[in-house]
């Protein structure tokens, strides 16, 4: 650092001027030489010494690059599996949870005995009100994290609210009318209505080998529900054509839920925000029609409601971690995660329940999902970038070792013409 100096005068002389320019001439020369000297320390150098330092100036770059992504897709894996175990166990604990409201037959083989309470609609809506309720005080945390006022962040939410309230209230109508074991047969086309819905809102595609893992889980659930329907002579007799397109159409609003809520995720990166504005804009839809089917609503008794909250917490855990799961992952991931909840929930149910009536045709599906969620994990496991990445490292290195064995092979490509400040960074 060059400094004038003042010899008892507030401006300097025109002598001080003279000294001060020529020792930062000088400085500058000095610096000038030292530049040129390393680069003609390093031209000096043969060719393919050269390139080799450039060479593996790229290699280490790209190994540290895909270090630093491995340890983030480290993390990523750890943080996700006790997402999709919790959201396995919750989505089994659901439809458990809503027929002991519903019925008044024992809940599990240990008891207690169910609620009885048979207004499914403002269950619904009282469920919705609580979660959004619950999770209302994350409104007030982490709002210049998520990049926007409530009016915003409300505005991004309210198109999965409104289709996932209408998807609740069809849901709770399809079961009504329609035997559980066609409803889950019918409800596994929930894949198909997720791809084709990401590929139209989001452009998220899909290659052959995914697809064809679709179709395998797909078919798989299908021969578990065929299983099922066999076994069942009441539902046998109660199949209606208004149930199976009621079926059909909560599938379809439930991959467009899906669909949307990765959307908002994308926009906001909160999943309690983002859950509760969801749920208490999805109470909206089922207010009318609850209060069109069933009437005022009937107070529950204290046992009703001991059940009710239990209930509203498992789902709050649910639709927390599925809004988690849609911020970090596809939406046909997740649609493929969700799809496998039928092999979880036939474990709950054997736990809580006792082991149900199966037959050969029910472990043959059983393999078939299984085979087909492997088959999507390596497909998508080979289509990352990560993995491209690493294989086109190790071809690099591969490509490198062959030409250090031949080293009289003549090099073909044009001799790059270096500039000063290139030759410091490759340095």
């Amino acid at each position: 650092t060059l400094q004038i100096k003042n010899r008892n005068s507030v401006f300097p002389s025109a002598e001080e001027v003279m000294e001060d320019s020529s020792l930062l001439r000088e400085a500058r020369g000095q610096d000038k030489e030292n530049k040129n000297n390393k680069y003609e320390a390093l031209m000096c150098q043969p060719y393919h010494k050269r390139c080799e330092q450039q060479v593996q100036l790229q290699q280490f770059s790209s190994l540290k690059e895909i270090s630093m992504s491995s340890r983030r897709a480290a993390t990523l894996g750890i943080s996700i599996f006790p997402l999709i175990c919790m959201m396995w166990l919750s989505v089994s604990f659901v439809p458990l949870g809503m027929q002991c409201i519903m019925r008044s037959a024992q809940c599990t083989r240990w008891g207690p005995n169910g609620g009885g309470y048979s207004q499914a609609l403002w269950v619904t809506f009282s469920e919705l009100c609580f979660v959004g309720l619950a999770l209302s005080p994350s409104l007030f945390f982490g709002k210049k994290i998520v990049g926007g006022s409530l009016r915003k962040l409300a505005r991004n939410c309210a198109p999965a609210g409104l289709v996932f309230g209408i998807k609740y209230a069809t849901s709770h109508l399809a079961l009504r009318i329609t035997p559980a074991s066609i409803y889950a047969l019918l409800h596994c086309s929930i894949v198909f209505f997720v791809v084709l819905s990401s590929w139209l809102v989001l452009n998220e595609t899909i290659n052959f080998f995914e697809a064809l893992a679709c179709c395998g889980l797909i078919l798989g659930t299908a021969i578990i529900s065929v299983s099922s329907f066999s076994h069942n002579a009441q539902e046998q007799s109660s199949v209606s054509v208004f149930g199976i397109t009621l079926t059909l159409f909560d599938c379809a609003l439930g991959g467009v839920v899906i669909v949307l809520l990765r959307q908002a995720m994308l926009r906001n990166k909160r999943a309690l925000q983002v859950t509760c504005f969801k749920t208490l804009i999805g109470a909206v839809p089922v207010f009318p029609l609850a209060l069109f089917i069933h009437g005022l609503p009937t107070p529950p008794s204290m046992h009703q409601l001991y059940i009710f909250i239990i209930v509203a917490l498992i789902i709050l855990i649910y639709h927390s971690v599925l809004s988690a799961l849609c911020a970090i992952a596809p939406a046909v991931v997740v649609a493929f995660i969700e799809a496998l909840k039928t092999l979880p929930s036939f474990i709950i149910i054997a736990i809580v329940r006792g082991v149900p009536e199966t037959s050969n045709l029910f472990w043959l599906g059983a393999i078939v999902v299984l085979a087909s969620a492997l088959f999507f994990k390596i497909v998508r496991t080979s289509r990352s970038s990560l993995f491209r990445a690493f294989t086109n490292s190790r071809q690099s290195c591969d490509e490198d070792d062959d030409e250090s064995q031949q080293p009289n092979r003549a090099v073909l490509t044009p001799p790059k013409i270096y500039e000063t400040d290139e030759i410091e960074q490759d340095v």
